[in-house]
């Protein structure tokens, strides 16, 4: 990967996410970095409470 970026996090945890997702309606260029595997959102209910 080459295209720059303005901002890149390292970990996509409860901050991680919230920093990136608040950064997302922006016009930076974001990178998130996670460690572990891709997880299908289609495989959680996203109406529940935690």
């Amino acid at each position: 990967m080459s295209d720059p970026v303005d901002v890149l996090i390292i970990g996509a945890g409860a901050s991680g996410a919230a920093v990136a997702w608040s950064l997302a309606e922006t016009k930076m260029h974001i990178l998130c970095l996670e460690q572990g595997g891709w997880m299908n959102p289609a495989t959680y209910p996203s109406t529940g409470r935690d």
